[in-house]
């Protein structure tokens, strides 16, 4: 399973959070999962379970949107509670598997070298294409939610929206009796 390892010093089991702290490569933030309430255990466990937590690269991405049982943001409330801890990468150790273990520090500087290698790979997305594929996503999503508040003001108008039908309803009316 991603994001889970352990701290080779103390043999805690952790959850890793960022695999490096930025400007900080040699250092990553993980939260033992021994120190955490029973709440924010079970959120943070769903959400590392869940089939977007093991598809991301960054599990804080997608606990800084999604709510514990309290409603708060996972991730803001680990932080605010002061569990979450910055270790250098060399003394976290990835478990996937039980039995298995591999070096975050290991981990780190593979992917340092593959991303080395992508940048400059014929065929890679340059910042342009990746922005253009932001912009369509954003204009996408941008739809979506004016569809979504389309069919709130549906379901439930608000004071403008009954205004605004209310003042068109008489503009009717007196065109009709005009």
């Amino acid at each position: 399973m991603k994001h889970v390892g352990k701290q080779i010093s103390t043999n805690d089991k952790v959850i890793l959070l960022f695999r490096e702290v930025p400007g900080e490569p040699d250092n990553c933030l993980v939260c033992r999962t021994a120190a955490l309430s029973q709440d924010d255990h079970d959120s943070l466990i769903t959400v590392l379970e869940s089939e977007e937590g093991q598809q991301t690269n960054v599990l804080a991405e997608i606990l800084h949107v999604k709510m514990n049982g309290a409603g708060r943001p996972i991730l803001e409330s680990l932080h605010t509670s002061g569990k979450i801890m910055k270790l250098p990468a060399s003394d976290v150790a990835l478990t996937p598997q039980p039995g298995q273990a591999i070096s975050l520090s290991e981990v780190n500087a593979a992917i340092r070298g593959q991303n080395a290698e992508t940048s400059s790979a014929p065929g890679a997305l340059s910042d342009a294409d990746i922005a253009a594929d932001l912009r369509r996503q954003a204009a996408g999503m941008q739809k979506e939610a004016e569809r979504l508040l389309a069919e709130a003001e549906e379901l439930s108008p608000t004071k403008k929206a009954r205004a605004k039908k209310t003042t068109t309803k008489k503009a009717t009316k007196a065109r009709a009796s005009a």
